[in-house]
């Protein structure tokens, strides 16, 4: 059996099946293509990778720039660019966002990405247009940045890539999007790390949180630290190179653990005794400490940095930072030291923090204090705070 379809003139390009042939064709003065394939199972064709959809966006923009003024991105993208790469230079800085969906009718974000051998990448993500823009203009629109983002910043070939962001729900933000393992090592503070710009909905290393990283590497010295919902476990192995006494570092991901440890590992530091990696579901493993028949380990450093919300089916519970982070914060200080620090964050927007929590703790809110200037536009996404015990009577 075969299938055959008409198609505007070298429209076949863009058809998801494998095809055999395609007939030229004539329809009263319209050039068409007829494309034919089999029904063999074997002619679907797999969508392309971060990579490779970056470089077909950037091949068609030629096309949409017929409908799309790539002017206002390109002098936006510039003027950031120019801009930022001073402060990041004097910072000693890699990896930095360029353009934070400046302009509503390029509704992305971009992140660059200097490795430890000198090349730079560039992380494209696309926020899902609402239902009432074209598909097609939308599509447009992103085949004009990703070309401006390529030429405008000097990238080499296949040094960009991206994806669609949207909202994670359940196990998503751990599965695979593709196979392509386009791994690089960048170095902050003088700590190697691994980034992974293909494979996952995130590189493995959140930007906006370097400076809290920053912080964290610095309170650590000499000091125990628990680091909660540890993802790759970057604060962890950025307090172990600065030479913090013992680390450990929880989270409920096999992916995101193996990582972790492979971070330790670019940084000559062995996992086991004083830097322990433990994959457990952090609500139930704070809940437990709170048991009397636990007699819970005490920490100097705390960094709790949850998620907005998860119902991954590995949890026990759900969790809504809104609606949890009063008990969390509770546990977390019955684990604190008497005079240590608790560096708590989240990302949710609008957050408001318990005001049972002010009376009981000492908090300064640091969340202007601890934001880069590539964040600058948009304070609201992230709440942090230093919390600590009050002085005894």
């Amino acid at each position: 059996w075969h299938w055959a379809v008409l198609l505007a003139e070298g429209e076949g390009k863009n058809w998801p099946l494998r095809y055999e042939r395609a007939f030229p064709m004539d329809q009263s003065g319209i050039a068409i293509d007829m494309i034919r394939g089999n029904f063999d199972g074997k002619g679907r064709r797999e969508a392309p990778g971060p990579i490779g959809l970056a470089n077909r966006l950037s091949i068609a923009a030629a096309t949409a720039a017929e409908a799309v003024d790539a002017e206002p991105f390109a002098n936006r993208l510039q003027k950031n660019f120019r801009h930022l790469k001073k402060i990041i230079a004097r910072e000693g800085g890699c990896c930095y966002r360029v353009y934070d969906a400046d302009l509503p009718d390029f509704n992305l974000a971009i992140d660059l990405y200097h490795d430890e051998t000198g090349e730079t990448w560039a992380d494209i993500q696309e926020y899902r247009a609402p239902n009432t823009i074209d598909p097609q203009l939308a599509r447009a629109r992103l085949s004009v940045a990703v070309n401006q983002t390529i030429t405008g910043l000097g990238l080499a070939p296949n040094h960009s890539v991206v994806r669609q962001r949207k909202r994670q729900t359940g196990s998503e933000q751990y599965q695979k999007i593709t196979q392509e393992r386009l791994e690089r090592v960048v170095i902050e503070g003088g700590t190697r790390l691994m980034i992974n710009l293909t494979d996952y909905l995130d590189t493995g290393l959140f930007l906006d949180h370097r400076y809290v990283r920053d912080w964290v590497a610095e309170l650590s010295r000499g000091k125990s630290v628990l680091n909660l919902f540890c993802y790759t476990a970057t604060a962890s192995v950025r307090a172990a190179h600065q030479g913090a006494a013992r680390t450990l570092s929880i989270d409920l991901s096999h992916t995101y653990l193996d990582w972790a440890e492979r971070n330790f590992a670019l940084n000559n530091i062995k996992v086991g005794t004083e830097h322990r990696l433990v994959r457990a579901d952090v609500l139930e493993w704070l809940d437990q400490r709170q048991s009397s028949v636990y007699q819970p380990e005490r920490f100097d450093v705390i960094f709790c940095d949850p998620p907005t919300f998860s119902n991954s089916k590995s949890m026990q519970d759900t969790l809504d930072i809104q609606r949890d982070h009063e008990q969390m914060i509770e546990i977390c200080m019955h684990l604190l030291a008497c005079e240590g620090i608790l560096i708590f964050s989240n990302n949710l927007k609008g957050f408001k923090l318990s005001a049972h929590l002010t009376e009981e703790f000492l908090i300064n809110d640091l969340s202007r204090k601890t934001l880069p200037p590539d964040f600058a536009r948009t304070p609201h996404r992230r709440s942090v705070y230093e919390i600590r015990h009050r002085p005894r009577d």
